[in-house]
């Protein structure tokens, strides 16, 4: 797993409130979405989450990674944006004979 999928599956999970609607919202499986959440918890050594049958919660633990993954994700997001940007940008030198 990509550290910046586990990443960005964690952030939708506590957004959107459930594996279902995460796994809906970035186009992967509700099992891919779980197994990405459990991993990026194993990686931590901590839960995230509360988990019952009925209902999902974000603990403690969730709240500050959810704090801390917006920065990285929005920071990640920019720096993508100026080098795509950068990439469109004609450069060089150009000679012409006449």
């Amino acid at each position: 797993m990509d550290t910046i999928d586990g990443m960005r599956t964690v952030v939708a999970v506590i957004e959107t409130g459930s594996f279902t609607a995460a796994a809906e919202r970035l186009g992967i499986s509700k099992s891919l979405t779980s197994k990405y959440v459990n991993s990026v918890e194993e990686q931590l050594g901590v839960k995230l989450f509360h988990r019952t049958t009925r209902k999902l919660s974000v603990n403690q633990s969730g709240h500050e990674y959810y704090n801390q993954a917006q920065h990285v994700l929005a920071n990640l997001d920019k720096l993508y944006q100026q080098l795509h940007a950068k990439n469109r940008e004609v450069s060089g030198s150009l000679g012409l004979c006449v």
